[in-house]
């Protein structure tokens, strides 16, 4: 992944963790930390999870060895 669709990303990812928790400045700012702390936590993960399927190798597929 590119820098800048990187730093998207995680903007993108920090924008809807804010409205995810619904933040305000009238909170209590301990909680919602916490709250937008698991909210982007479970973000990463999912992309991660997301991208590890793209190399996973699946089963009964026939499996191509590269030619050097």
């Amino acid at each position: 992944m590119e820098i800048g669709e990187r730093l998207n990303f995680n903007s993108k990812v920090m924008e809807f963790c804010f409205r995810a928790i619904g933040w305000k400045h009238t909170q209590d700012q301990t909680e919602s930390l916490n709250s937008y702390t698991d909210c982007v936590t479970k973000c990463i993960i999912a992309e991660q999870l997301f991208r590890a399927e793209f190399t996973r190798a699946r089963p009964g597929a026939p499996i191509y060895e590269e030619d050097e």
